[in-house]
Parts: C-alpha cells; structure tokens; sequence
C-alpha cells in the first residue's frame, strides 16, 4: 500500500469517528440537540429573511462555534464523571467553566441574531 493511500485511510477513518461522535451528540445529549435545533431553526430564518452572504457567513461561524463549544464541554463533563465519579468540588468547577464557554458562545450567538434578524422583523 503507498503511503498516499495509507494517509487517505487514516483520514477517513477520522471522519468516521467524528461522525460517529456528531451522531451519539445528537442522539444522546439534550443540551447538544436544544442548540443543534436552535442552529436549523436560525437557518430556517435565515432563507425566510433572504438574509445575505455576510450574514450566512458569520450565522454559520457562530453555529460552528457553539455546536463545537457544546460538543466539547460534553466531552469535559463526561471525562470528569469517568476521573471522580463522587462529588468533587474542583470537577464541579472545571464542568462550570466549560459550560461558560457555551455560555459565552449563545450571547454572542444572541447578539448576531439580534443584529441580523431585528431590522428585518420590524
């Protein structure tokens, strides 16, 4: 097998991991599948509104960055739970600030909403 070939392998294989971690996110995870809802719905608006280029453009980059943040502070929550299944204070807190990063991702996600779709509803 040639490298080339091997490489290509390798990074499909990749992909099918991160499918198979998209699609347990979905199937598994409610705060994952509130966003990922939240993400359709913003597009749903976004063809209503004929919203332009630009605004798909940074729609799409907030989408991306808090289904990301989401999928991450999962992946946080669940390895602290695997590391100290018992109540720990400091997990407690390391869980509270991946869920800040999310946090932080839906105002600024809330922002942009209001910043697009505001002067298009009224």
């Amino acid at each position: 097998m040639t490298l080339l070939l091997k490489y290509i392998i390798g990074r499909w294989k990749s992909l099918t991991y991160a499918v198979q971690g998209l699609w347990h996110l979905i199937n598994t995870e409610a705060q994952f599948k509130f966003h990922f809802a939240m993400a359709v719905l913003t597009c749903v608006l976004g063809l209503i509104y004929q919203i332009n280029s630009t605004e798909w453009l940074f729609q799409t980059l907030i989408i991306a960055f808090i289904l990301s943040a989401e999928a991450l502070n999962t992946a946080i929550e669940k390895l602290s739970d695997l590391v100290e299944p018992k109540h720990n204070k400091t997990i407690g807190h390391i869980k509270d600030m991946g869920a800040a990063g999310v946090f932080i991702g839906v105002i600024a996600a809330t922002v942009m909403a209001g910043v697009i779709y505001i002067p298009k509803i009224f």
